[in-house]
């Protein structure tokens, strides 16, 4: 995979447009609990992105892909906490156009937003500036992961093995710093990983995920929503796989020239109240 920092302009402007996918990491810098990093949102972003790449550079050698800085601003939506990075996501849309935009006036046609947080105020933002840009420019240029993290409300397979298909149906109220990031944190930085033994259970329903001052009393003190001490590496590798797995699938779709419309928007993106706020 090629990096734009060490690329030079005369380089990208000789790759072959129509062979060549751009990745850019879209995430915040966030506090996920009293064990994790600040940065867990990118590490899982770009380990995703990068076993993706590994996956389509096999099938796909005459294929470019190119690997942007990842960008740090992002909607989110646990306040209190020291460390969060946040920006309005009306704003966030307002910055990604304008960086698609330029982007694509390198004569980009195919970029992949790897938006590796969950919040889907993020997602949905995101999500409304690739479509300004691809109608504009006539670009493709996709955001997958919103649709992955609504991967029940819109019937999608993600590629799960039973037992963590099992594991998700059985704790699914698992959203922040719980088992899932865990897991997936324990598989690719375990020295990040601070003691899970004692942390409580915060149990919070989707519906109340809707009032962040809901949920931001019930995890004062701690920052997390879900259960980390289910935690496991083997968890945390099949997760991993099958996301990085799930970005892949949905490139070779691109690639092979199917529609990849049902990977583009989140469950929520048609929801007014969700649009109006982004």
């Amino acid at each position: 995979m090629k990096t734009l920092m060490d690329m030079k302009w005369k380089e990208l402007e000789g790759l072959d447009k129509q062979k060549t996918f751009f990745f850019l990491v879209a995430a915040p810098i966030e506090e996920h609990s009293l064990h994790l990093p600040l940065g867990v949102d990118v590490f899982l972003g770009e380990h995703w992105q990068n076993l993706a790449v590994e996956i389509l550079e096999r099938k796909y050698p005459q294929y470019s892909f190119v690997a942007l800085p990842f960008l740090y601003l992002a909607a989110g939506s646990m306040p209190g906490f020291p460390g969060c990075m946040y920006i309005k996501a009306r704003m966030l849309r307002k910055v990604m156009v304008q960086l698609l935009s330029s982007i694509a006036e390198w004569g980009v046609q195919h970029l992949v937003i790897v938006a590796s947080h969950g919040d889907p105020f993020h997602n949905v933002a995101i999500e409304k500036a690739c479509d300004s840009v691809n109608k504009k420019y006539r670009t493709n240029y996709i955001s997958p992961l919103g649709a992955m993290f609504s991967n029940k409300e819109l019937d999608l397979d993600i590629g799960l093995e039973k037992g963590t298909a099992r594991m998700l149906e059985r704790f699914p109220d698992d959203y922040h710093a719980g088992w899932v990031e865990t897991s997936m944190m324990l598989d690719i930085h375990p020295d990040t990983v601070g003691p899970v033994q004692d942390l409580p259970d915060v149990v919070v329903r989707e519906k109340e995920m809707i009032s962040p001052k809901t949920y931001a009393a019930k995890t004062q003190n701690y920052g997390h929503l879900g259960y980390p001490r289910l935690a496991s590496k083997e968890l945390g590798t099949e997760l991993n796989r099958s996301t990085a797995g799930y970005i892949a699938d949905v490139v070779d779709k691109m690639i092979q020239g199917e529609s990849a419309d049902l990977y583009r928007h989140h469950f929520l993106y048609r929801i007014p109240f969700i649009r109006l706020f982004t």
